[in-house]
């Protein structure tokens, strides 16, 4: 019966332990990725980058996308993405399948070897693109690759 109460107790003391942690770490305010505090403008122009509760982004078109992107997680793979909706799917230089994609309201859609995926896209920019995975919490990371 003492040991129980002395394990009820230790638990309650690491849950204000923790509790304690979780509030100072939300009291600390929006910092950057360097942990230094941003500015009113920078968050501001974050969220103008976002648009809406998914995550998209905004003024996402499908020319910043079209050209070759190589992934971050494996550089052995890569999609290109053709002006003409075709998007080809590359292993160690090898094309592996070929489909479509489309782009509207910075949700991309691709259907490639006959799966059907849609993201919404986190991250694009003249060299980098990034995005979600709408059906789970995966996100995908593309590189741009020049004169490939």
């Amino acid at each position: 019966m003492k040991n129980k109460k002395l394990l009820i107790l230790l638990i309650i003391v690491l849950l204000i332990i923790i509790a304690m942690v979780v509030s100072r770490n939300t009291e600390d305010g929006d910092t950057a990725e360097n942990g230094d505090e941003m500015s009113e403008d920078q968050l501001q122009d974050d969220a103008a980058l976002m648009d809406g509760a998914n995550g998209a982004v905004a003024g996402a078109t499908d020319a910043n996308l079209v050209g070759v992107w190589r992934s971050s997680e494996d550089p052995k793979y890569i999609l290109e993405f053709a002006a003409d909706g075709v998007v080809r799917e590359y292993y160690a230089r090898q094309l592996t399948a070929t489909g479509s994609w489309s782009l509207k309201d910075g949700v991309l859609s691709t259907r490639i070897g006959g799966a059907a995926r849609s993201y919404d896209l986190t991250e694009l920019s003249e060299s980098n693109f990034s995005a979600r995975y709408q059906t789970s919490d995966v996100t995908i990371s593309f590189a741009r690759v020049a004169g490939y």
